[in-house]
């Protein structure tokens, strides 16, 4: 849909329906691109065995943020 079809659909469709769409995509922005992570890492944390074993995995739901600010 990435044509402009969807601009052309919101443009002919009733408003009714139109804001019915821009409703349902308000309601489920903030659990659709949710993403949970298991860890905040620093640098530091990012060279230990024990961390490293754990990253490695590229388990799905195991998700880690490295943050470098952190000490």
């Amino acid at each position: 849909m990435g044509d402009g079809s969807s601009i052309h659909f919101t443009q002919q469709a009733p408003p009714a329906e139109v804001g019915e769409m821009k409703q349902r995509i308000a309601n489920e922005i903030k659990t659709t691109f949710t993403i949970n992570y298991k860890r905040v890492i620093s640098f530091t944390e990012l060279r230990r065995p024990d961390i490293i074993s754990e990253y490695a995995r590229r388990a799905i739901g195991e998700k880690f943020v490295l943050n470098p600010n952190r000490v």
